[in-house]
């Protein structure tokens, strides 16, 4: 991959259930674990809220074309993986979408996203999810997350979220 800090996943959910319109998951954060060595011995968890919207999966194609300027060869984008993201995204199927800001520090965000992207695509690989993108174009900038399964979008999102936290 030409640019490092542009990274693409090629791993395509084939479940294309349509799901409710708006949508905010509880996820609990290991990450921010505390202890109470007064009474209680449990630890307390810092509940981590995600933004997952619903669109259509066309429009995330749409989306997509656009974060990658159509698929650009500079992403180094394999054409099996253009090929199925189209196939599975351009139906009429619901599909949602979440994001993470990504860290600041660009060799943080290189850490995070892994040589060519190994990081992102086997977190989209293992959590059977769409598409994960480090859009740097926005402000500030951001990783993106396409997924069919609600799930497993937020299983994806939290192994990236912890990658940051453990690697910024």
């Amino acid at each position: 991959m030409s640019n490092s800090n542009t990274t693409h996943c090629s791993h395509l959910n084939s479940n294309n259930k349509s799901m409710s319109d708006s949508t905010s998951m509880v996820v609990e954060s290991p990450r921010n674990t505390t202890f109470s060595h007064i009474q209680n011995t449990q630890p307390s968890v810092t509940k981590m809220y995600y933004r997952l919207t619903p669109i259509h999966s066309r429009q995330a194609l749409e989306d997509i074309k656009r974060h990658t300027n159509n698929f650009d060869q500079k992403y180094n984008i394999s054409a099996d993986f253009i090929e199925n993201l189209t196939q599975s995204l351009d139906t009429d199927s619901t599909i949602f979408h979440g994001f993470l800001y990504a860290p600041t520090s660009a060799d943080a965000c290189k850490i995070v996203i892994g040589k060519n992207g190994c990081y992102f695509h086997q977190t989209t690989t293992k959590q059977n999810i769409s598409m994960i993108w480090h859009d740097r174009m926005s402000s500030p900038p951001i990783f993106r997350f396409w997924g069919f399964n609600r799930s497993n979008l937020i299983r994806a999102m939290n192994i990236i979220r912890h990658r940051i936290l453990t690697k910024s």
